[in-house]
């Protein structure tokens, strides 16, 4: 078993790891970034020193202009790249020691909320003892609890009365001379029909056994309306009997802690929630800050995007080209040394690009880790699982899941998934359905199967619902279909 506290632990730690990661990589991808940019600085050198062996002096004149010149611009783009480097790093850090000041001000919120919590739990739960020794109480409830099953027995007993008329009554409205001699209203004080028509409505009626067919169809369509009223009676007396148990209730809890502790359990969760919103978005900002210093590990700032191109305009022009052919050529001792170590530089230019890509990648990926981990412990904690009441069963499974999802084999859904499931809270010492189901602990972590309905909180559906009883049998005599048949027409 692994609680609330000790799991967000767990994703703490796989937080700091995986930040660590993401900082190696991001100084070795700086390294080669820079490294890059030493050796285009260095070939131009060679270039330099090159064209003072190989050309004349008024050629020569005009390439070495044309590469200090670039290399005078490249040093003014560095020392402004460092310092705008210099002044992210500044954001980062001020907003890194801002952040993990909110982490030290979330635990003792967190630490705060718990107290509390324990508190008001154990305000609520002694209200309890005492309601449960209380004779008035005890009474109240007793009487309550039986309003309430006698509310729900009508309910029950009128539900099945309205199947009844359905189905019991579907045979007397299929049948056209019934439906015929009921709408007439024969047999009652309404029937006006005289003579001839009065003559053979009786013919058609001692045919059909209709009277007590009629008694039977009567009683099929009165006793729900009946019942409907005795229903409606009950339920009121129950709901009185419920707003007396409540009155009571409420009167304890007033003359105890309870308010109180609720106060300050409502202070500490709201104090929480703000350090949470600050931490969001110090995350947020770190988020941002971060992109911007992928850009100077990936070489993408402007600085360095301008020095680069410095530095390299020149020395892909035609007339270097051909220098560095003319010297393979013809190598003079002078400059044999310059080709080999231009020769050396083209060769590690192309590792370093390669190096570069995968170093990139790499970076890329543990700043994704990181953010999703991020993302993970923000949810963690929107979902109250450091609370602590909370726990997950399988302490090898949590751990399991975590690893498979930082490592990409886990979808944050699914990891979810097998989180919740694998969640439970542990039971707190007042009881949630204590009485008429109002000691509801306040907040998300409030007690699952807590009684609620549209009664400011109280449960709708009263005490022990769903007995009830059955009929011990239907309308319309013994006959088994549950109706009558007419054995034919006019």
């Amino acid at each position: 078993m692994l609680t609330g506290k000790q799991a967000l632990a767990r994703i703490d730690k796989a937080m700091a790891e995986t930040q660590g990661e993401a900082k190696k990589a991001a100084s070795r991808l700086e390294d080669a970034t820079r490294r890059e940019l030493v050796l285009r600085e260095e070939e131009r050198v060679c270039y330099a020193d090159l064209a003072r062996f190989r050309l004349t002096a008024s050629e020569r004149d005009g390439v070495s202009g044309a590469l200090e010149d670039a290399g005078r611009q490249v040093t003014a783009l560095l020392d402004l790249r460092e310092a705008a480097r210099g002044a992210l790093e500044t954001e980062i850090t001020t907003n890194d020691i801002s952040l993990d000041d909110l982490q030290q001000a979330r635990k003792v919120a967190a630490k705060k909320l718990e107290d509390v919590s324990k508190a008001l739990d154990n305000a609520e739960a002694g209200v309890q003892e005492r309601l449960a020794a209380d004779k008035i109480y005890s009474a109240r409830l007793n009487s309550t609890e039986a309003s309430q099953k006698v509310a729900d027995e009508a309910e029950a007993k009128r539900a099945l009365t309205q199947d009844d008329r359905k189905t019991k009554g579907a045979p007397y409205e299929a049948d056209p001379l019934f439906l015929y001699l009921w709408k007439r209203k024969f047999g009652t004080s309404d029937y006006s029909a005289r003579g001839l028509i009065r003559a053979a409505d009786s013919w058609v009626a001692r045919l059909i056994s209709y009277e007590s067919a009629r008694q039977n169809y009567f009683m099929l369509l009165e006793i729900p309306k009946r019942l409907k009223s005795h229903t409606e009676a009950m339920r009121k007396t129950a709901e009185a009997d419920l707003d007396a148990l409540v009155a009571l209730e409420d009167a304890a809890r007033a003359d105890s802690d309870v308010p109180a502790a609720e106060a300050r359990h409502k202070a500490a969760r709201e104090a929480l929630d703000g350090v949470d919103a600050q931490i969001a978005q110090a995350e947020a900002a770190a988020t941002a800050l971060e992109a911007r210093r992928a850009a100077f590990l990936n070489g993408e700032d402007e600085h360095f995007v301008r020095a680069m191109a410095a530095v390299t305009s020149d020395l892909k022009d035609d007339s270097l080209t051909q220098l560095k052919r003319a010297a393979r050529r013809t190598p003079e001792p002078e400059d044999e040394r310059i080709v080999a170590r231009l020769q050396r530089i083209d060769d590690e230019l192309d590792d370093i690009g390669d190096t570069r890509s995968q170093l990139s990648q790499i970076q890329a990926a543990t700043e994704k880790r990181v953010r999703d981990i991020v993302e993970l412990r923000g949810e963690f904690r929107r979902k109250r699982y450091d609370d602590y009441t909370s726990e997950f069963r399988d302490t090898d499974l949590f751990i399991s899941l975590l690893g498979a999802f930082i490592g990409g084999a886990l979808s944050r859904g699914g990891l979810w998934g097998q989180l919740d499931r694998n969640h439970r809270r542990r039971p707190r010492k007042s009881k949630p359905d204590f009485g008429s189901g109002r000691f509801r602990f306040p907040g998300p972590t409030s007690f699952p199967g807590s009684r609620t309905g549209s009664r400011g909180g109280r449960s709708s559906g009263g005490f022990g619902s769903g007995g009830g009883f059955s009929s011990g049998g239907g309308f319309g005599g013994g006959s088994s279909g549950g109706g009558f048949r007419t054995g034919g027409g006019f």
